[in-house]
């Protein structure tokens, strides 16, 4: 069904590295480390936990980003061939 929706595979590859690349790579860590680190304390000053939110913040920049692109790419691109 997807080969039908989406003809050109690299649309498709793209879309999906954009949300697991993202998610699995620079989501994921900092919310583990978030939770490993919630018993013994983030630091002074929390410098761990703020770090941690920093790195999720730029990583959720870039999944949205990044899958608003690749739809975007697939949904125009579909309508530009049909055309």
């Amino acid at each position: 069904m997807l080969a039908v929706l989406i003809p050109d595979l690299g649309l498709f590859i793209s879309f999906v590295g954009a949300v697991s690349s993202s998610t699995l790579a620079i989501i994921f860590p900092p919310i583990l480390n978030m939770l490993v680190n919630y018993d013994i304390g983030y630091g002074k000053f929390h410098w761990s936990l703020w770090k941690d939110l920093g790195v999720m913040l730029f990583g959720i920049v870039g999944f949205l980003s990044g899958t608003y692109v690749s739809l975007e790419q697939i949904i125009y691109g579909k309508q530009n061939q049909q055309a």
